[in-house]
């Protein structure tokens, strides 16, 4: 009987020795949060890596990885429409927590971000941002659009057709530290006789006296010219120029202002997604235009303080113009380059 107890001790025993004690273990608990919203994520993936199970997240974004071993663990968040997460956790108890931050995938495209007026031209003249005024037209004419679709742009005689878009964002390129993006499609007709003429968009005057503010034009070199003025006098600007385009073909152009950029730096025309060169440039640039009444115009230039008397015509086709408050990086002006309709 002394014998039989001291076998059933010693089994006892070497049970004890060889099972890991529960302490030993330890868990993860935490929730998942919507970086932009802050509201709890359900449905969450999250595993760890040395690989030990997988966690789901409950509604209120809560999830529990239990039995893991003390150490260092590199957790893993996933779900569809967000940005992958990762982050490092050192598991010292059973609930040693760790919340994480989702933050949602970017849904909005180039073409949206950022975007204070939208012309599409889709017959009708409706800013669809609903920002600026519907356009008013005067001697112009609805033509097909570069996909071939009647009545989707329009034509401008080189006369006297300009288009008005109004003054409602004026505080996008006056503000201090601006950025912006002008976009669109041309197809021009013929070139104009007098160099500086042939503007296909503006919030400029154009003459001696100014205000200028930014233009865009097809001059008489065959080449599309884009400037911003940080002065109403234009003694400071930027002028850029792309390589020749010929006429009879559409064009896609962007002009873009990035106030953070050097001085030198500040503009750039694309016209085809192709960044143009410095043409021509005066004083100093500054970070932004100065403010003024002047109207955006389409076709033409205006007299100060009278958007009904048009100058610096343009004879073609315009379409889709686009206005941003932000800089387009040269991926997004080639997305847009890129738009058939």
């Amino acid at each position: 009987m002394k014998n039989a107890l001291i076998i059933l001790l010693s089994l006892t025993s070497s049970l004890a020795i060889c099972q890991e004690p529960t302490h030993s273990r330890g868990g993860i608990i935490g929730r998942v949060i919507d970086a932009h919203a802050g509201t709890p994520v359900a449905l969450v993936q999250i595993q760890t890596s040395p690989t030990s199970g997988v966690a789901v997240t409950d509604n209120d974004g809560k999830y529990y990885l239990q039995g893991l071993k003390f150490g260092k663990y590199t957790v893993n968040a996933k779900k569809d429409g967000y940005e992958n997460r990762t982050l490092s956790v050192n598991v010292i108890s059973e609930k040693t927590t760790a919340d994480i931050l989702l933050i949602p995938k970017e849904t909005t495209p180039p073409a949206h971000r950022g975007l204070v007026a939208h012309y599409p031209f889709d017959g009708d003249l409706r800013d669809v941002t609903r920002t600026g005024p519907d356009a008013k037209l005067y001697n112009v004419h609805w033509v097909a659009d570069r996909s071939g679709k009647p009545n989707r742009a329009l034509h401008f005689n080189g006369t006297s057709s300009f288009a008005r878009l109004g003054n409602a964002i004026d505080d996008v390129f006056s503000r201090p530290n601006a950025s912006f993006t002008i976009s669109g499609w041309a197809n021009t007709d013929a070139l104009p006789s007098i160099a500086g003429a042939g503007c296909i968009i503006a919030k400029s005057f154009g003459g001696d006296s100014g205000p200028y503010q930014w233009s865009i034009g097809h001059d008489t070199d065959g080449r599309i010219k884009g400037s911003v003025m940080s002065r109403l006098d234009a003694s400071a600007f930027n002028m850029m120029e792309s390589n020749p385009i010929p006429i009879g073909r559409w064009f896609h152009f962007a002009l873009v202002f990035d106030s953070s950029l050097p001085v030198s730096e500040r503009v750039t025309l694309y016209v085809d997604g192709i960044p143009g060169v410095l043409a021509r440039q005066k004083g100093i640039l500054g970070t932004s235009t100065e403010p003024s009444d002047q109207e955006i115009t389409l076709g033409a230039t205006h007299w100060p303080h009278n958007p009904l008397s048009p100058a610096n015509l343009y004879e073609g086709s315009i379409d889709d113009i686009r206005i941003f408050d932000r800089a387009l990086t040269r991926d997004d002006v080639m997305a847009l380059a890129s738009r058939r309709n």
